[in-house]
């Protein structure tokens, strides 16, 4: 066994050696690579950012240049705007050398160049050319803007690149101006600020080189400094466009028997290439690899004649000891005694295994709690790992669970485990599980290597108390509503709108009042009485319908609240309909018994600002209107901080 062992020891040594040396050239290689890829990146990056800088001051300095030909505009604009007659050829000439643009067109109201001092640009009509529809229609538009400015497209001569700048004017003569400016006043500034000059102007560092080609016309637009010497071999190497095209992956481009590592973007129709020399990465990857094969392989050998020898004089012994000590507890021997060895590993082997015998012990003594505690309502459950699992009898029956379910979670730890923080992850601000029709609790203990809790089924208590709860609403409900129309009654109507007023801090409340309802009473009795006022309440609900709270508090007298503003012309519309719908639906009783409705109307103000200010206010209103003769409304206003009412 001895011997079998050493001989698999060597081997396993040996295949440790070549393999790490493997490994350590390919993590070498990579990390090289890496390196070169992140120095690509940041290369790119720095370049973009160069870029992008260069892209702000290109913006910057065409404004100025668009700004700076505009305002010569608007000076010629302001210099002709003052003449009644055509201005003299030399003069306007000599307005040009002064303004230093190329020409200067003058048009009149039919679109066409009576002035140029560009012999090419005289007699043009506009009209007729459809290139020119968007100036066409720049002239014609009064509502545009008085300029127009429009870079590298000419009027005349599609050889030619010029820019154009053109601005209305208040002539009697003149419709336009339109000064055409050297393009390569504008071309200067594009080159200024163009990618291939950042190219060129950067310096090559450690064989780190940019180039730039054109996407159009495959040709070199910019390398960088100190590596001109390299542009007839980019420009004769057929594959290297190509291989470019294929952009954002780094591969090896041979250039004039030379290798380098490569990458390329493509930014605004341009390929910008980035160049980093193999030869010293290939260098720094070959004399890494021997070094850690070298040391490897010195650090292996010293090992393995270490270990052979330790082994065969210190290592056997000791496991012979804990074999035989994890047998006899494995075997039921809870109070078996391990030795103390000799070096610190094996002592930590020992004192791991005095662990286990401490907690085969714990358990004991826990299960044999749990198991006295339980009821039907309670299931218990414990998992020591690798070691035991303990679940109670009563659980599958407490969570309801079908044989299948219970079957999956109980011979998979981790499934059961899953289960139960599932279960918690239910848990409302009570702590309280609502799962499978049941009320839960879960008590869950979960250490380094145990996982161990109670369930409680706590559905009996919690529906006896939900239908409690229930309960005490209905006989709130029921002591806020009048019973006859099934509104609101005083105090249901007193307790919600004052909320109202406080939380929203408007509103209009409107009181209704029956008048001669107590004919009817006397005349049909109160059953009819009755009849009355469950109609008189459904035409205002018919009324009455959005953000409105209605209430009868009491004989004949009816309350709503609006929680909106309603403006004079609303409350008009408001009452029509009331009174409409009122005949309508009472007309026997307006017609033998003269029955009608006087209302009271108050707003929520800064004087009136609560239910009962409101509700004073409203009763004020409503005395108004019964003193104005009945069947009409009226609404409450404050004046000069005395309470007066002005009736409909």
């Amino acid at each position: 066994m001895k011997k079998k062992l050493f001989h698999d020891l060597r081997r396993m040594v040996i295949g440790i050696i070549i393999l790490m040396i493997l490994c350590s050239t390919v993590i070498v290689t990579i990390f090289n690579i890496g390196t070169n890829k992140r120095e690509i990146e940041t290369m790119y990056n720095q370049m973009v950012e160069k870029y992008e800088v260069s892209k702000e001051n290109y913006k910057s300095k065409i404004d100025l240049f668009r700004e700076d030909y505009l305002n010569r505009c608007f000076a010629l604009s302001y210099f002709l705007s003052s003449k009644n007659s055509l201005i003299d050829n030399s003069e306007l000439n000599e307005l040009r050398r002064l303004m230093e643009v190329s020409s200067i067109n003058l048009i009149d109201f039919d679109n066409k160049v009576v002035q140029s001092t560009d012999e090419s640009l005289k007699n043009i009509d506009f009209d007729d050319v459809a290139e020119y529809d968007d100036f066409v229609s720049f002239l014609a538009d009064d509502e545009v803007e008085s300029y127009y400015s429009y870079v590298k497209r000419p009027f005349h001569n599609l050889e030619d690149e010029a820019s154009y700048f053109a601005v209305k004017i208040e002539s009697n003569i003149y419709h336009a101006i339109l000064l055409e400016v050297n393009y390569n006043v504008f071309g200067d500034i594009v080159r200024e600020n163009s990618l291939a000059t950042l190219v060129k102007q950067t310096v090559k560092v450690s064989g780190n080189e940019y180039f730039l080609m054109d996407v159009t016309t495959k040709e070199i637009v910019g390398i960088s400094k100190e590596s001109e010497n390299m542009i007839g071999d980019l420009v004769n190497n057929a594959d290297l466009f190509i291989k470019l095209s294929n952009k954002n992956s780094m591969r090896f481009i041979n250039i004039d028997g030379k290798f380098y590592f490569s990458s390329s973007y493509i930014i605004e129709g341009q390929v910008l290439g980035i160049l980093i020399s193999t030869s010293k990465t290939i260098n720094d990857i070959i004399l890494s690899i021997i070094l850690i094969a070298i040391s490897l392989s010195i650090v292996s050998i010293v090992s393995l004649i270490y270990t052979n020898s330790f082994l065969k004089h210190e290592v056997f012994n000791d496991f012979m000891k804990i074999e035989n000590s994890v047998s006899e507890l494995l075997s039921g021997k809870l109070n078996v005694k391990f030795y103390d060895f000799k070096y610190e590993e094996f002592k930590k082997i020992s004192e791991a295994l005095k662990l286990l015998q401490k907690s085969y012990l714990e358990k004991n003594s826990r299960i044999t709690r749990l198991t006295q505690a339980i009821s039907k309502n309670i299931a218990a459950f414990e998992v020591i790992y690798g070691i035991d699992v303990f679940l109670s009898n009563n659980m599958q029956a407490l969570l309801h669970l079908t044989d299948k379910e219970w079957y999956d979670i109980y011979h998979d730890i981790d499934k059961f485990k899953n289960f139960i923080l599932y279960l918690k992850s239910l848990e409302d601000e009570n702590k309280i599980i609502n799962y499978n029709g049941l009320y839960l609790e879960i008590d869950v203990v979960e250490q380094e290597n145990s996982f161990n809790g109670i369930i409680k089924n706590r559905t009996d208590e919690i529906l006896n108390k939900l239908e409690l709860e229930q309960k005490i609403i209905h006989f709130k409900s029921e002591s806020e509503t009048d019973p006859l129309t099934n509104l609101l009654n005083r105090k249901g109507f007193t307790a919600i709108v004052s909320d109202l007023i406080k939380t929203n801090q408007r509103g209009i409340l409107f009181e209704f009042d029956l008048d001669h309802f107590k004919r009817v009473n006397d005349s049909e009795g109160h059953l009819v009485g009755d009849k009355v006022l469950q109609i008189f309440s459904n035409v205002l609900k018919k009324v009455f319908v959005n953000k409105s709270t209605i209430a009868r508090i009491g004989g004949d007298e009816f309350l709503i609240f609006i929680d909106v503003y309603f403006d004079k012309s609303l409350i008009e519309q408001k009452m029509k309909l009331f009174y409409e719908t009122l005949h309508c639906d009472l007309k026997y009783y307006i017609e033998r018994y003269e029955v009608s409705s006087s209302v009271g109307i108050a707003y929520f103000s800064d004087e009136v600002n609560s239910y009962h200010m409101l509700y004073k206010a409203c009763d004020a209103a409503l005395y108004n209107a019964k003193e104005f003769g009945r069947n009409n409304y009226s609404v409450y206003k404050l004046i000069k901080n005395k309470n007066k009412t002005q009736s409909k």
